[in-house]
């Protein structure tokens, strides 16, 4: 500020005497050991306003006051700044110090502030209204510098996906009252925090977030198979929108699914067995997506009803293929026979139950581990009895008859004993 004043003094004196007091001012934010750049949006901070008298007389009475105007916005409770000085010799410096906020939604640039000042000449009372130029010079730059889906490429039936992004400020200002939100397409849902807040966002500082999207999965009829559903590949464009300080922007993160494959269940005849036997489930896996499946593996889902028959002389390895039944490679339209041998709980109730295959392969281009599960229905009977279709009042007559001849039958064994 000293250096300021200096050269304010060296000006003043270079030019012709004026008629009446003449008055030059500067302004500093923060101190002169520790200056602070100005950016839209800034909380409160010191600014110094320095005003310097250039003569010609003496002048007394003096009274300086800062009238402050946008973009500025004085601290709650503070007063116009102003000095009142007895006397005020030529070369002599007057501060004005108050707090200010810079409005959000302005500009960087030099804003002129009006500095009013009374005082008694040797001409009697007068007044002069000053200039004095504030800068507002920092600016935030919040940009998306990255940003990326995970898995990288997504398929078609993909349910969800992850949406990284890395936010920097690139600015020499806080970027104030920032926010980051993802906002889904429309069918799209953004599970979790979908919006991320900031009181401010230092120059430089990096911010890595992570939002889950989860996708629609429309269904079309396949064009390899009539009648059967697949998924269609989805392009949906979730938006990365960037708040702060008055400034909004969009980045669009386009998600453009590529064809997978898909597989439907194709029943020969719906398996039937009775409750405690064994029975074969076969059923033909049709690929009716829009993709090879790489290296397919069709696994037996056991329940509480249907289970696969291990034979207790069986080793745990020979048990494991018994589980599990390989395709290898499948082509859209291609299709795949698996047959698995299956033991019926003996106390399940008559009725028809699901058996779960579960369907692994790695999808081409990226060998991206795929999965799908299907149903095949198998018809569940009471278990076998001679005494079916029976009426019960002949069963019980049956058993009393049976009764009666064992009876007989000891009667006459004890006859021949005693003869003998």
């Amino acid at each position: 500020m000293r250096a300021a004043a200096l050269l304010l003094l060296a000006a003043l004196a270079a030019l012709p005497a004026p008629p009446g007091p003449h008055f030059a001012a500067v302004s500093l934010w923060g101190t002169p050991s520790s200056p602070i750049i100005p950016y839209p949006g800034m909380l409160e901070a010191p600014l110094t306003v320095q005003i310097v008298y250039g003569g010609p007389a003496t002048l007394y009475d003096v009274n300086v006051t800062l009238e402050p105007s946008w973009p500025l916005e004085p601290a709650p409770g503070q007063g116009p700044p102003s000095a009142l000085l007895p006397q005020l010799s030529p070369g002599q410096q007057v501060e004005l110090t108050g707090y200010f906020a810079v409005a959000p939604n302005a500009t960087p640039g030099i804003y002129r502030q009006s500095v009013l000042i009374s005082y008694v000449g040797p001409q009697g009372p007068g007044s002069s209204n000053l200039t004095v130029g504030v800068p507002v010079i920092g600016r935030a730059d919040l940009v998306a510098s990255a940003y990326w889906t995970e898995p990288p490429v997504v398929y078609a039936g993909s349910r969800a996906v992850a949406v990284h992004a890395v936010i920097v400020n690139y600015g020499d200002a806080p970027a104030v009252n920032a926010s980051v939100a993802l906002v889904a397409p429309g069918g799209a849902a953004v599970l979790g925090q979908s919006n991320y807040t900031f009181g401010a966002v230092p120059p430089g500082r990096e911010l890595n977030l992570t939002f889950l999207l989860e996708l629609p999965a429309p269904e079309g009829e396949s064009p390899l198979a009539p009648g059967q559903p697949y998924p269609e590949p989805l392009n949906a464009t979730p938006e990365l929108v960037i708040s702060y300080g008055g400034v909004r922007e969009s980045v669009p993160v386009a998600i453009d699914e590529l064809p997978a494959a898909h597989f439907a269940a194709l029943h020969r005849g719906e398996a039937s067995a009775a409750a405690g036997s064994t029975c074969r489930v076969s059923v033909e896996l049709l690929n009716v997506g829009g993709a090879e499946a790489k290296f397919v593996t069709v696994s037996a889902l056991p329940s509480d009803v249907l289970t696969v028959h291990v034979s207790t002389s069986t080793n745990p390895v020979e048990a494991l293929y018994m589980f599990n039944e390989s395709l290898g490679d499948v082509q859209p339209g291609g299709a795949g026979n698996v047959t698995f041998v299956v033991d019926v709980n003996p106390g399940a109730p008559a009725g028809t139950y699901h058996m779960g295959l579960l369907i692994t392969w790695l999808q081409p281009p990226t060998m991206q581990p795929m999965a799908q599960v299907v149903e095949v229905p198998v018809r569940v009977t009471a278990p076998f009895s001679i005494l079916d279709g029976w009426v019960p009042e002949y069963v019980a007559a049956a058993v009393i008859a049976v009764l009666v001849v064992l009876a007989a039958v000891g009667a006459m064994r004890r006859r021949r004993a005693e003869r003998r």
